[in-house]
Parts: C-alpha cells; structure tokens; sequence
C-alpha cells in the first residue's frame, strides 16, 4: 500500500512475496529444488486462458508498466502499442 501511495515501482515488492512464499513451499516440502514451484504454476496459469479471457485488460504494456510505475504514456507510442499487442487480441 504504501508503493502504490507514493506511486513507486510495485515489482520489489512483488519479487518478495514471491520469494517468501518460494521459501515456504521449499520448507514444507523439504525439497529445495520447490522453491520454483510457484514460479512454474504461476507461468502456467499465465500462459493458460487466463490472458486469453481478459485479452485487451492483461496486454504486457499494461502489466510491465504498471508494475514499474511508468504509468500508461507508452499507449500514445504507436511501436510500443504494436510490439505489446498479443496475437489473441490482434482481431479486435
């Protein structure tokens, strides 16, 4: 809450959660190779139907600059807006 507050970057954050929560899986499971559990579950999910559903909300642009903090000014860039395009979503 407070990142988002002071409008900084919401990726160290982000990053963190992820470890912590890595770090449990691989304690409760007593393996280490689990700490990248949560990293392949989360890339599967994303790369499931997920993104297919919510198409024109989930575009990278959106998500990279959101979480950076660099608000959605790469929109009015027409190479940026082409390049952040996901083919699921080229027919709309």
């Amino acid at each position: 809450m407070w990142r988002l507050a002071r409008r900084e970057p919401l990726q160290p954050a982000v990053s963190a959660v992820r470890r912590r929560i890595g770090a449990f899986i691989a304690h409760r499971t007593g393996e280490a190779r689990d700490f990248f559990l949560l990293g392949i579950w989360y890339s599967g999910l994303a790369r499931g139907g997920v993104p297919v559903s919510v198409c024109p909300l989930a575009t990278p642009g959106v998500i990279w600059h959101g979480i950076n903090g660099d608000g959605q000014g790469w929109r009015a860039d027409r190479e940026l807006r082409r390049a952040y395009t996901w083919p699921p979503c080229s027919g709309r």
